[in-house]
């Protein structure tokens, strides 16, 4: 619809590089959740002899033989994925790649372990300034600084190499098409038309108009959530939540 700045927000993990010597981090989103230290580095070379992948990363991984890494930014996408790994040094594993493909790998290419390794604490700015300053890997946060797209986390750590924190963040969108289509029935995607109706017709300063787009926003938002318990219901009535009826109330639908 012309003119109206429909926008949603959606909740996923993006990743951030820490600079050298400086202990703030700016992540891309309009809030952050958690920071978690995954052992994420960059990635300066990967070479192939036969099936078997050179990775050389950047700083030291400090990753064990037999762990389970994620690769990702490869050109050549068979050097991305889910791989168990030979520690051959610090700064250097080993690992079985499918295919044949070129080598040296291109792009921009990162590695972490699988599972997260740490969750960062997050504190308040006075409280991080009260902290003694850590060596890494960092062990607290503190939210420095919230623009329109984006927050800067200040770290108990200024960083002495580089390395990638990870953060469960919450981020706007416009476009909501592909795997950003909203949850629920297509029936249902005017309810966000309308919300975002009041929001602008508020912003113009035409309350009327915004409060009857509210209302119409609440009436549709009702009818979803009567619409998602009318089809729980249905599931437990028909038998494919078997074993639950009884246990959530449902008795009444059990002939």
């Amino acid at each position: 619809m012309s003119g109206v700045g429909l926008q949603t927000s959606i909740r996923t993990t993006i990743s951030q590089a820490v600079t050298v010597g400086n202990n703030q981090v700016v992540f891309s989103c309009q809030k952050i959740f958690t920071i978690f230290d995954n052992y994420g580095r960059s990635v300066t070379s990967i070479t192939r002899s036969g099936t078997t992948a050179t990775v050389t990363t950047a700083t030291d991984h400090g990753y064990a033989t037999g762990v389970s890494v994620k690769v990702a930014g490869a050109v050549e996408t068979a050097y991305n994925g889910v791989f168990v790994i030979t520690v051959t040094g610090d700064t250097t594993f080993t690992y079985t790649v499918s295919g044949s493909p070129s080598t040296p790998a291109t792009g921009t290419i990162t590695v972490e372990l699988l599972q997260t390794q740490w969750i960062l604490g997050e504190r308040t700015m006075d409280e991080l300034r009260m902290m003694t300053i850590q060596s890494d890997p960092p062990q607290n946060w503190a939210p420095a600084n919230m623009n329109a797209d984006t927050v800067t986390a200040q770290l108990d750590v200024i960083p002495s190499s580089a390395y990638i924190l990870n953060a469960d963040v919450e981020i706007n969108i416009t476009n909501l098409a592909g795997s950003n289509v909203p949850g629920f029935a297509q029936d249902f995607h005017d309810i966000l038309v309308r919300g975002a109706l009041a929001d602008e017709l508020m912003k113009m300063e035409k309350y009327s108009e915004a409060e009857t787009q509210e209302g119409k926003f609440e009436k549709r938002l009702s009818e979803l959530r009567l619409y998602i318990a009318k089809s729980n219901g249905l599931d437990i009535f028909q038998g494919r939540n078997a074993g639950i009826g009884l246990a959530n109330g449902f008795h009444g639908l059990v002939s």
